[in-house]
């Protein structure tokens, strides 16, 4: 499969102008079903688990080893849908929920698995979810996995 060249400052200004994280999900699944038709995802734990730094996850190691897993998936011409492209949207919508409600300071954001990962699984154009180490932990790698079902396959990657 041919990895399709995005204009991500395009998506990304679009991302920006979304009302809801829902709206933000709903474009992704219209970036994956439109550029992709099927694709793999590659998941790993953010802030709960994977590389850790002075005994606590770290984000930006993770992050960064995502965002790697993908490029290198790009590179072997895997068509792979890179979600980072809409982490900055996803961030803005969790830092004005963690704002409208003291008790959110500490809550985990589970709009990212509804409203965000929803729409993109509803479509049925991922066929493939690649778990990098440590995705147990992560609430978002779990749910993937758990709603992606048996219509795709599950790789745990070392």
């Amino acid at each position: 499969m041919l990895v399709p060249v995005l204009d991500e400052g395009e998506i990304l200004k679009r991302a920006r102008q979304a009302p809801t994280l829902r709206d933000v999900g709903n474009l992704a699944a219209e970036v994956l079903l439109r550029h992709f038709g099927t694709a793999s995802l590659v998941m790993t734990p953010i802030r709960s688990g994977g590389i850790m730094r002075g005994g606590r996850p770290s984000a930006r190691a993770n992050i960064e080893r995502l965002r790697k897993t993908i490029a290198e998936f790009q590179e072997a011409n895997i068509g792979v849908f890179n979600q980072l492209m809409f982490k900055s949207v996803i961030d803005a919508h969790r830092i004005k929920w963690r704002e409208s409600d003291k008790s959110h300071a500490t809550g985990y954001y589970e709009a990212i698995l509804y409203d965000f990962y929803g729409p993109i699984l509803a479509t049925g154009g991922v066929k493939v979810l690649f778990l990098l180490p440590g995705w147990e932990k992560s609430r978002s790698c779990k749910y993937v996995k758990r709603t992606l079902g048996k219509q795709g396959r599950v790789i745990e990657l070392a």
